[in-house]
């Protein structure tokens, strides 16, 4: 084990110097953990397990048992192993205080960073655009950029965003009021509005009509299912949590937000209505994993639908890899797969 010396400066007196070692074991070999917190146990040690939250520290708990470490959650009752809820990530032991403290990462690994996602913003600025790009103005529509132009009006030298409307016409956005400006993200190309018209107007308003009726249609449509009854699933369970501690990313505040909303929905009695939008990258698939998992540990068969035989593919892989170490089954039906062999899967389905 590597040498750690802490130095402990006192109110009063001699500067004492408390040795420690911390752990010489590679991190996340949980039976070389195990033994040599076993061996420091046979030799009077007090060992204690520390993971960041209670889910955590219950895994660590099962784990240790799992090695034969009777390990309780620490109080004045506990014996010589305890587990605790702290933030350590990295542990060390102490022959003069007789204690060894094992962190979350000791025992399972490092997690790799997982990147937070940088929040977008609806406004755009002339960097964000290129010339030709569909802009939609707040007030005059939909036009197209053609670039900055330094302008003098009024005897004022300023910078303009000029957009391009229907007709040929042209509008001046000076810089400052950039924020009236955002990039057009719908699907198909938009006509350009016309300048001087009612036109936008008479669009906005046909919008409004359009979300006033569906807004009605989905009180509706809440009222039946808010009456409706639901399968409400368990609370979560062990491997629930040992199939989340086990995920290899460090989840950004989002992702655990949006899995808590997902989780009390389905522990509801209702039937759950929820989309996860996010961007590439930010995690969705990792929520469904999760929330397919909850099902399944309720004895409920689960379908991940996806628009694309690819996609398909990745979500199989991907699946397969998070439900390895769990009596979980995963198939993939799509084109890539034989006719009877999906015969036979449909049959197994349909079986439960």
């Amino acid at each position: 084990m590597g040498e750690v010396r802490a130095r402990i400066t006192p109110f009063r007196g001699d500067n004492p110097i408390l040795e420690a070692s911390v752990w010489d074991v590679a991190r996340g070999d949980v039976d070389k953990m195990a033994s040599a917190a076993k061996q420091l146990m046979r030799d009077g040690v007090r060992v204690i397990a520390t993971a960041a939250t209670t889910g955590a520290a219950e895994r660590i708990r099962e784990v240790l048992r799992s090695k034969d470490i009777p390990a309780e959650f620490l109080d004045a009752n506990a014996g010589q192993a305890a587990v605790a809820v702290a933030p350590i990530d990295e542990g060390f032991w102490s022959p003069a205080l007789g204690l060894a403290v094992i962190g979350e990462s000791d025992l399972f690994g490092k997690r790799r960073a997982h990147r937070e996602p940088k929040t977008s913003r609806r406004s755009v600025t002339p960097l964000d655009l290129v010339e030709g790009d569909l802009v939609v103005h707040v007030v005059h529509g939909v036009g197209r950029y053609r670039g900055m132009e330094t302008r003098e009006i009024a005897g004022s030298v300023n910078d303009y965003l000029t957009l391009e409307y229907a007709e040929g016409d042209k509008l001046f956005v000076p810089a400052d009021q950039v924020d009236a400006v955002s990039k057009y993200i719908g699907g198909e190309a938009p006509k350009l509005n016309r300048l001087g018209t009612g036109d936008w107007n008479r669009q906005k308003a046909k919008v409004r009509k359009a979300v006033r009726d569906m807004a009605g249609e989905l009180i509706q449509l809440y009222s039946a299912r808010a009456s409706s009854k639901g399968f409400a699933f368990s609370p979560d369970q062990p491997w629930q949590r040992e199939l989340e501690d086990a995920f290899p990313y460090v989840e950004t505040k989002d992702q655990l937000s949006a899995i808590d909303d997902v989780k009390s929905d389905m522990e509801k009695p209702v039937p759950m209505d929820r989309l996860i939008c996010g961007d590439v990258g930010f995690g969705k698939t990792e929520i469904a994993i999760r929330a397919a998992f909850k099902a399944v540990l309720d004895g409920k068969q689960v379908a991940v639908l996806v628009p694309t035989t690819l996609l398909a593919q990745q979500h199989y892989a991907t699946f397969t890899e998070r439900y390895a170490p769990f009596p979980v089954r995963v198939v993939m039906l799509s084109r890539f797969v034989t006719p009877k062999e999906q015969a036979r899967v449909l049959e197994e389905i349909a079986a439960g």
